[in-house]
């Protein structure tokens, strides 16, 4: 039965229902994961986007601990995705942690020199560290 979301707000209650169906998804491909006792290549795409969507989706919602769990979850598997780095250094410099937000905004351009976002929030980060030196 589908749950109404009339006493909440519209961008609460997609947020709740992306997490309740990512979730879902996740339990989904763990199970298909221990039945075969490996994740084949083609899995493991399709986990590190659902990590990121499961880590965006708790972003979202202020959960920034549970967010930068599935984060680093999803670039286990994709080490060398440029997104999941800038999703990381966004949700460091949400809790202010922004030494280590510019660490992962460097790796990210690293990796994709022409990522907009990454480069204006490295810019905005650094400002932020700079406002905090005087």
């Amino acid at each position: 039965p589908r749950q109404k979301c009339d006493s909440v707000p519209k961008q609460e209650c997609h947020t709740t229902y992306s997490e309740k169906y990512l979730t879902c998804a996740l339990n989904k491909v763990k199970s298909i994961n221990q039945t075969t006792g490996e994740v084949c290549s083609g899995l493991a795409d399709k986990w590190e986007a659902l990590l990121n969507n499961l880590g965006h989706t708790h972003r979202k919602q202020g959960r920034y601990e549970e967010a930068l769990s599935y984060f680093k979850q999803a670039l286990v598997l994709s080490p060398l995705n440029p997104s999941t780095y800038s999703s990381i250094g966004f949700v460091l410099s949400l809790t202010n942690d922004l030494s280590s937000a510019v660490e992962y905004f460097h790796r990210a351009l690293g990796l994709r020199r022409e990522d907009t976002f990454s480069t204006n929030m490295l810019n905005e980060v650094i400002e932020r560290l700079m406002s905090e030196i005087e």
